[in-house]
C-alpha cells in the first residue's frame, strides 16, 4: 500500500506544478514567434483633427473625427496584421474604447464617441506579425 502511495505521489505531484508559477500570462508571443519579432513604431493621430504639438489634437465637432492607429517595423515598413485596442483616460484609469484589426497598410481606425477632452492611445498586439506588442504614444483630444 506505501509503494503505491508513493509511486502516484511521484506521478502526480510534478504536474500540480505546472503554470503555478505566479505569473502572470506573457503579453507576448513566446517561443520561435518571440525570437522573430521586433520592436516596432506605434503612432497615434487623428483624422479630421489638427495636431497642435505635443500631444494636443483640435477636432472641428465631437462626431467628426477618428483615431488612427499606424504601426510599422523601424525601417517604416507597415506590418500587415495584428489588432489595436483603444484605450481612453477617465477618472486615472484606462478604459478601452474598443478594438479594431490592421489592415494592409498598418492602420485601424475607431470613432470612439466619447465626451471631449480626453486622451488616448491604444495597444498593438502582434499575432505573429513579425512586430512586437506595445503601447502607443498619448494623444489629448480637445474641441
Amino acid at each position: 500500500m506505501t509503494t503505491s502511495r508513493q509511486l502516484i505521489a511521484r506521478l502526480l505531484l510534478p504536474l500540480l506544478f505546472v503554470g503555478c508559477d505566479g505569473r502572470d500570462e506573457p503579453l507576448e508571443p513566446h517561443g520561435p514567434a518571440l525570437a522573430r519579432a521586433v520592436v516596432g513604431t506605434y503612432e497615434l493621430s487623428v483624422q479630421n483633427g489638427t495636431n497642435l504639438g505635443g500631444g494636443q489634437w483640435q477636432v472641428p465637432s465631437p462626431g467628426g473625427y477618428q483615431l488612427v492607429a499606424h504601426v510599422a517595423f523601424l525601417d517604416a515598413t507597415s506590418v500587415s496584421s495584428g489588432t489595436v485596442v483603444f484605450y481612453f483616460l477617465f477618472d486615472g484609469r484606462w478604459i478601452r474604447a474598443g478594438t479594431a484589426p490592421v489592415n494592409a497598410v498598418g492602420t485601424a481606425t475607431l470613432a470612439p464617441g466619447v465626451a471631449l477632452p480626453t486622451s488616448f492611445r491604444f495597444k498593438y498586439i502582434g499575432q505573429g506579425s513579425g512586430v512586437k506588442n506595445g503601447l502607443s504614444n498619448e494623444i489629448r483630444v480637445s474641441l
